[in-house]
C-alpha cells in the first residue's frame, strides 16, 4: 500500500484468505500490556510524552501512570499531518483522513483502531501536534546532544517539547526515545 494504514488493509485480507489471525496494534491488549512496561522505568514527572500510533504505547503507558503515577499528565504527540488518532481522541469518535503524508511513519494513522480509542478515554490527558519540521529539528537535537538516532516517530515527544515549550514550562516531564527504523537518506 501507499501508506501503513493501506499495507494493514492488505494484511488484514491476507490473514482472512489464508486463516490467520491478524494481530493489530492498538486492538491486541497485551501488546499494549508489553508497551506500558516501558512505564516501569519512569518515575513520577508531571507529564509525560508519548507518540501515537495505533494506541497501544500510550494505553499502556497511561494505563501503567493511573496506577503508579495518578498526578502524572499523559500526554499524546501526533503528527500534524497525520491528525486520526487527535480528532478522534477530540471528538471520542473514530475520524478518519484521506491522507497521513508525515516523515514519522510509525505515528502516520489514517484509520483510527476504534477499541484503542476507547481505551484512550481512561489513559490520555491531552494530545498536541508537531509538524515533520519540529520532528526533524528533535531529531536532529537527539543526535547532537543524547549522540542517538532515533527514528521520526520516537523523536515526536522531543519534537512537542520544541513545537509546544510554553505547555511545559517549569515542569518536570519525560518522553520516549523508541526506534531507530530510519532510512539513510534521512
Amino acid at each position: 500500500g501507499n501508506d501503513f494504514d493501506a499495507a494493514k488493509v492488505e494484511a488484514r485480507r491476507f490473514a482472512e484468505r489464508n486463516n490467520f489471525r491478524y494481530v493489530e496494534d492498538g486492538r491486541e491488549p497485551a501488546i499494549s500490556e508489553g508497551a506500558g512496561t516501558i512505564a516501569l522505568e519512569l518515575g513520577e514527572f508531571d507529564c509525560v510524552l508519548v507518540p501515537v500510533g495505533n494506541g497501544a504505547l500510550i494505553n499502556g503507558i497511561g494505563t501503567w501512570m493511573r496506577h503508579a503515577h495518578p498526578s502524572t499528565r499523559v500526554i499524546g504527540v501526533c503528527a500534524a499531518s497525520a491528525p486520526a488518532m487527535q480528532i478522534s481522541w477530540q471528538t471520542g469518535t473514530v475520524q478518519t483522513t484521506q491522507t497521513a503524508d508525515t516523515i514519522a511513519d510509525g505515528i502516520a494513522v489514517r484509520l483510527p483502531v476504534p477499541e484503542a480509542l476507547e481505551d484512550m478515554r481512561h489513559t490520555v490527558d491531552d494530545m498536541v501536534l508537531v509538524t515533520d519540521e519540529d520532528i526533524c529539528q528533535a531529531m536532529r537535537l537527539v543526535l547532537d546532544h543524547a549522540g542517538l538516532v532515533s527514528e521520526p516517530a520516537g523523536a515526536a515527544g522531543v519534537a512537542a517539547l520544541i513545537a509546544h515549550p510554553a505547555l511545559f514550562t517549569e515542569q518536570r516531564v519525560a518522553t520516549l526515545l523508541c526506534g531507530s527504523n530510519i532510512a539513510v537518506t534521512t
